[in-house]
C-alpha cells in the first residue's frame, strides 16, 4: 500500500475577510491638492487573505479594498505576517487594486521627507496615518485568520475574454500628442471626440479564475482576474465610499458560491485602462453593471472547471535597479525658489481648498529629486507565485496593460494572474515609445507616480519572464 500522506504533503488552503471600511470624513485618494472626504458610503471595504501549503512551504496573497500601498506599510505588513504566521516577506504579496473611491494605504503624491507639508495636511502627501495604521492591522489579521482555516483543498482554474468592460485610456490626438478621453453627451459632441485619431494601444480582455475547494465540495476562496482601472464610482460621485467594480465582483462571486467563499481580487496592469469606451456618447459608468457581468463570466467559467490536485507551490522574489526620472535644471531651479518663497502649501485664491497647481508640481518634483540625490535608482521588487500550472505574478506600480500582455505571451504556465500595485508604489510605468507623446500618465516633470525613466517597463518583462521560466522548471 503507498504510504499515507502526511499533513504537510497535501496542498491546503484558508482564506478570511476582514472589514476595512473607514469612517465618514477619510481622505480618500484619487485626486491631488485637496481634501477628499468620504461622505456617502456605497459599498463596505474589505481585506481578504489566502494563505497556501504544501510540503511546509506557505504562500500569503493579501488584497484589500484600498487604492495603493507604499514600501512603509508594504513591508510592515510582511514583516508582521513573517512574526505572526511564520511565512517569509517573499513568501507574502500585498496587493490593493487601486480603486479611486477608497483610502490609499501610504503616501504616494509627497514623500514623507519632504519638509513642506504640516502634520494637519498629511492628506497633501496622500494619505492619513490614523486609516494607514487601522488599515494594515486589519490586512494583519485577515492573514492570521486565513491561516488558521488551512485545509485540504483541489484547486481548478480557467478563463474567459471580455472585451467590452475595460479600455484603452490614451488617446492620439491628429497632432501625435496622448490625452485621456472623458465621459461625454451626443449634444456636446453628436460627432463623436474627433480630435482623437485612434487609440494608443490595447487592453487585455482575460478573465482568470481560480477556485479552491474543500473536502466538502465547498469553494472556500476565488482568485479573480481582470484588468481596469476601478473608478466608476470616481468619475460620477467624488465623496463616495465605493469598492467599485472589484467588490461589486467579488460580492457577486460570494453570493454564487457561498456565504463562507473568500473571493479575492487580481487586478491587472491597467496603468492605461479605463471602465468606460472612449467613442461612445452618454455611457455611464455603473460598477454594479460591471461586477454582475464579471460574476456572470465566473458562472460560466466556474461550470467549465475541473479540480485537481495541486503538487507545485513556489514562490521567488527579485529586485530590479530601475533609474527614476531627472528634473532638468531650469524646472528643478523654478521649483526650488517657489518653495523657498512659499514654504507652506499655497491655496487657490478662488478655491481655498485647492492647493496651487505650480506648488503642488514644485513639491512633487522636488519629492522625487530627493529620492534620487538617496539614491538614482528605485528600487523594484518582482515577485512571483507558482500554485500548480498557475502564476501569481506581483508587479509595484501602474504597469501599461502591453507590458503584461508581453509577460503573459512569454511564460510556460497555463494562466497567469498578474496584481499590479504589489507590495509598493513606482507610479506609472509606460512603454518606451509612449513617452514621447505625453499624456496623464507621462509628465515631463517628475512625480512620485510618474518617476521611471524610459525603459523600465520593458526590463521588468524580460526579467519576469526569465524568473517565470525559472519557477516553472
Amino acid at each position: 500500500m503507498p504510504a499515507k500522506k502526511s499533513k504537510t504533503d497535501v496542498f491546503r488552503a484558508g482564506a478570511a475577510r476582514v472589514d476595512v471600511t473607514p469612517e465618514a470624513g477619510t481622505h480618500l485618494g484619487g485626486t491631488v491638492g485637496t481634501l477628499r472626504q468620504a461622505e456617502i458610503l456605497c459599498d463596505s471595504l474589505y481585506a481578504r487573505a489566502i494563505v497556501m501549503e504544501l510540503n511546509g512551504r506557505k504562500l500569503c496573497y493579501i488584497q484589500a479594498d484600498l487604492e495603493i500601498i507604499t514600501r512603509r506599510w508594504g513591508d510592515h505588513i510582511r514583516q508582521e505576517v513573517h512574526q505572526q504566521c511564520g511565512i517569509p516577506p517573499s513568501d507574502c504579496m500585498v496587493a490593493p487594486p487601486q480603486i479611486h473611491s477608497v483610502p490609499p494605504l501610504g503616501n504616494f503624491i509627497l514623500g514623507d521627507e519632504l519638509p513642506h507639508v504640516p502634520p494637519e495636511l498629511e492628506y497633501l502627501r496622500g494619505s492619513q496615518t490614523p486609516f494607514c495604521e487601522f488599515a494594515a492591522k486589519k490586512m494583519i489579521e485577515a492573514a492570521v485568520l486565513a491561516q488558521q482555516r488551512l485545509e485540504p483543498v483541489t484547486v481548478g482554474f480557467g478563463r474567459a475574454l471580455r472585451d467590452d468592460l475595460a479600455f484603452n485610456r490614451r488617446g492620439i490626438r491628429r497632432d501625435g500628442t496622448a490625452c485621456m478621453p472623458f465621459l461625454f453627451s451626443s449634444l456636446q459632441k453628436p460627432l463623436g471626440p474627433t480630435e482623437i485619431l485612434c487609440m494608443e494601444g490595447p487592453m487585455d480582455p482575460e478573465v482568470g479564475v481560480v477556485s479552491f475547494k474543500n473536502q466538502d465540495d465547498q469553494i472556500v476562496a476565488c482568485l479573480l482576474h481582470y484588468t481596469c482601472h476601478p473608478v466608476n464610482v470616481f468619475a460620477r460621485t467624488r465623496n463616495a465610499l465605493s469598492a467599485d467594480w472589484p467588490g461589486s465582483w467579488a460580492e457577486g462571486v460570494r453570493r454564487l458560491a457561498g456565504k463562507d467563499c473568500v473571493p479575492l481580487i487580481v487586478n491587472g496592469c491597467c496603468g492605461n485602462i479605463n471602465s468606460w469606451p472612449p467613442f461612445v456618447p452618454d455611457f455611464i459608468p455603473d460598477h454594479r453593471r460591471m461586477g454582475r457581468e464579471l460574476t456572470r463570466t465566473t458562472r460560466a467559467i466556474l461550470k467549465t472547471m475541473k479540480h485537481r490536485k495541486i503538487e507545485a507551490l513556489n514562490g521567488m522574489s527579485r529586485s530590479l535597479a530601475l533609474p527614476l526620472k531627472t528634473a532638468s535644471a531650469e524646472d528643478r531651479k523654478a521649483a526650488e525658489a517657489l518653495l523657498v518663497k512659499h514654504p507652506q502649501p499655497l491655496w487657490q485664491k478662488q478655491n481655498p481648498t485647492q492647493v496651487d497647481g505650480e506648488w503642488m508640481d514644485a513639491a512633487m518634483l522636488i519629492s522625487v529629486e530627493m529620492d534620487r540625490e538617496r539614491s538614482p535608482d528605485f528600487c523594484y521588487e518582482l515577485q512571483a507565485f507558482r500554485i500548480g500550472p498557475v502564476s501569481l505574478i506581483g508587479l509595484p506600480g501602474e504597469p501599461f496593460a502591453e507590458g503584461q500582455l508581453a509577460i503573459k505571451q512569454a511564460s510556460p504556465f497555463a494562466l497567469n494572474l498578474v496584481a499590479h500595485c504589489a507590495n509598493s508604489y513606482a507610479g506609472y510605468i509606460a512603454p518606451r515609445d509612449a513617452y514621447a507623446r505625453g499624456g496623464h500618465e507621462i509628465r515631463q516633470k517628475p512625480a512620485q507616480w510618474a518617476k521611471l525613466a524610459p525603459g523600465a517597463l520593458e526590463r521588468i518583462v524580460n526579467e519576469t519572464g526569465i524568473m517565470l521560466k525559472e519557477l516553472y522548471s
